[in-house]
């Protein structure tokens, strides 16, 4: 429903929805800490706070504690393999059946439209942008705006752009949980109110008892019949339906394991894979200027009569173990069990070094085959029987078709919701698919798999199946690519057969060994090969530029001939 511009008031000064809001931004906080880039502890969000305190209830030696922040080392192992499986599953956005199409009253329309997505790069601010906060802040939301001055131009300019539920101060839902309202930050003093009719701006001040007042500044009407804004992950967590359920979410308290059982490990490797030494403690004898004299490794004094400690010069204190270090040991009294030797080397047992270095590699593993659905680096000394092989590819597709399924949402509704502010009742619809086929293989395992068929010597036709996917792997969703690739495996004369296997002196050998050169020829003199022809049948088009291609080959025969040396005995 529309609200007025008093109720979105009442609802600026005294939220309806806070408690949610609160905890998504408490959601966000964490999976920020996790996957978003940064150098140092300051940089990692306010859950660092709240990390450290975990660690600090866990290693309660102060000494311990700075140890463990010094070797806090960023960017965290998390954000690694967060990192690794965002580039897996980036491949939701290049499916060979992808399609993203839209249909208008007005052929006119329709391409200004396709200009104008083009132009402001709403496919790259989803595929970039929107796939990223669903990493590091899945609670943000997806707003359509209108610029306060419109450019020149027949049609109004929307323009997309994220909101981090951080600046959110309130939101309603409607029965089916989407957005009946949103109340936003945008500075200081300024706050937004978008609902289901209306774009409004209101300014923040104070009155005479300095409580905050909103005065509304501004009020544009749109004719949308929902609000322009909306959330860019959609599994709804807790009953208010405010909170998104991250894909990180289950996976949330083994990152902080992990983060804590790297450093631990880090900190076991600076003394452990090191021996350390021991001797024999003699009694220290020294004295400072004020004849103060050191007690186990410490002096004592006072200053100003309070009594007060300093460390002994002489370094007479067992220091934490760490390469090079050697420790103390006091000598054996009378009657107590004497020491083997006065000096000697303390090793740990490399089982202790391997479990810990075991235990973090495989926690890196398992968020990794969380997050993508299977391993990266698969185990090689254990060989994996078909149903298993079969089991992970599925596993792996589904985690795509997961994320597809959200992103497809998101993705129309932006789309949805420009061409409705840009052209009104001209719009019709927009069809988003990410599709289901999925490139899974890469180009380097195509091309092995094609050439080890050829060397095999299978048969054509299983060759040309192999020879496609590597074209379809280099073309990707480029469709002038695809098309000019399918051009060319189609000109060339026998394309799975090696050059040294067709016979020499040929017009066929001449055109194989020199493709590129004759290719790049007809293109000079004419146009690129996708264009050409694109008005007639794709048989003629073929044809016309084969007869084309033969007559360079003949041609630069006849001149190969003329630059020919005459035979002396031919003269005579």
């Amino acid at each position: 429903m529309r609200r007025s511009a008093q109720e979105l008031q009442k609802y600026l000064e005294k939220p309806q929805n806070s408690a949610a809001i609160l905890l998504a931004r408490s959601d966000d906080e964490r999976t920020v800490f996790h996957a978003r880039p940064a150098s140092k502890l300051e940089e990692a969000g306010s859950y660092a706070s709240k990390f450290s305190e975990l660690v600090k209830g866990i290693v309660t030696q102060p000494r311990k504690q700075a140890t463990f922040f010094k070797l806090l080392q960023f960017p965290l192992p998390t954000r690694k393999q967060i990192s690794r499986a965002s580039d897996d599953l980036n491949r939701v956005f290049e499916a060979q059946d992808r399609y993203v199409g839209w249909e208008f009253t007005t052929p006119d329309t329709e391409e200004d439209f396709r200009e104008y997505v083009e132009a402001k790069k709403f496919d790259t601010f989803v595929k970039e942008n929107i796939f990223n906060a669903i990493f590091e802040r899945c609670n943000s939301l997806v707003v359509v705006d209108l610029p306060e001055l419109q450019a020149f131009g027949e049609y109004p300019e929307p323009y997309a752009y994220l909101l981090p539920i951080a600046n959110v101060v309130d939101m309603g839902l409607n029965s089916d949980k989407s957005i009946e309202y949103c109340l936003f930050k945008i500075s200081t003093d300024r706050f937004a109110a978008f609902d289901e009719g209306h774009f409004r701006i209101y300014s923040k001040g104070k009155d005479g008892e300095n409580k905050d007042t909103y005065t509304l500044q501004r009020e544009v009407p749109h004719s949308l019949g929902y609000c322009p804004v909306n959330f860019i992950w959609h599994d709804q967590f807790g009953d208010a339906g405010i909170r998104r359920l991250s894909p990180l979410f289950d996976a949330l308290t083994d990152m902080d394991r992990l983060v804590m059982s790297d450093v631990f490990k880090e900190d076991l490797d600076l003394h452990a894979a090191y021996p350390y030494l021991y001797y024999l403690k003699e009694k220290c004898s020294y004295k400072d200027e004020k004849g103060n004299m050191c007690a186990n490794g410490v002096i004592a004094y006072y200053e100003d009569e309070t009594p007060k400690t300093k460390p002994c010069p002489n370094n007479c204190q067992n220091s934490f173990a760490g390469p090079g270090t050697a420790f103390k040991i006091t000598q054996p009294g009378i009657g107590e069990h004497a020491l083997p030797t006065p000096a000697g080397f303390v090793t740990l047992q490399r089982d202790s070094l391997d479990y810990i270095t075991e235990k973090v590699d495989a926690a890196k593993k398992e968020l990794f085959h969380f997050l993508t659905g299977y391993e990266q680096e698969a185990d090689k000394t254990k060989a994996l029987n078909e149903d298993q092989v079969q089991s992970q590819f599925e596993a792996r597709i589904n985690k795509l078709i997961y994320w597809a399924e959200h992103l497809e949402k998101t993705h129309r509704w932006i789309l949805e919701t420009i061409a409705r502010l840009r052209y009104g009742n001209e719009f019709l619809k927009v069809t988003v698919n990410y599709g289901r086929e999925f490139y899974l293989e890469t180009l380097q395992d195509a091309l092995t798999a094609y050439q080890d068929a050829r060397a095999k010597g299978l048969p054509m036709y299983l060759l040309e199946v192999l020879r496609r996917r590597v074209v379809r792997l280099l073309a990707r969703n480029n469709d002038h690519e695809l098309q000019r690739l399918t051009l060319l495996e189609l000109l060339e004369p026998y394309p799975d057969v090696p050059l040294t296997s067709v016979q020499q002196g040929t017009p066929d050998y001449e055109l194989k060994a020199n493709f590129s050169r004759y290719v790049g020829q007809f293109e000079r003199n004419n146009i690129d090969l996708v264009s050409f022809g694109s008005n007639g049948s794709i048989a003629k088009k073929l044809e016309t530029i084969e007869n084309e291609l033969y007559s360079y080959v003949q041609a630069r025969a006849k001149l190969w001939q003329q630059r020919q040396p005459e035979d002396p005995a031919t003269a005579q």
